[in-house]
């Protein structure tokens, strides 16, 4: 059976599911990090998914959540940026672990191009 790639806005229900993603494709830095600098970027992260800002791009394969990457039209929308006029930016490109070798971080970088 073949796998069905869907890239896709993320739709306001599906936050918590791309933010647990994220996090999750994250912990193999756990690890390498002080516990106060792993709270902060886990916060810096609930943060830039929670923010009105930017648009949120799926990569779902057969009904679930395997990738997502936050996409700025307008770089100067992210919080401390200092992003020249007409630049555009991502951030949180994450594919789950079991996910990964599939080719879903390029696609969703095609998508943000």
């Amino acid at each position: 059976m073949t796998s069905s790639i869907k890239i896709r806005d993320a739709t306001t229900d599906e936050l918590g599911v791309v933010e647990e993603l994220v996090m999750e494709a994250c912990k193999e830095f756990r690890p390498l990090l002080p516990e106060d600098l792993w709270n902060d970027w886990m916060e810096s992260i609930h943060e830039t998914i929670s923010s009105e800002h930017g648009t949120i791009i799926v990569a779902e394969i057969n009904g679930n959540i395997e990738g997502a990457v936050q996409f700025y039209a307008d770089a100067r929308k992210i919080k401390f940026s200092t992003a020249s006029k007409g630049w555009s930016s991502i951030r949180i490109l994450s594919v789950r672990p079991n996910g990964r070798e599939k080719g879903l971080g390029e696609l969703l970088i095609k998508e943000c191009i």
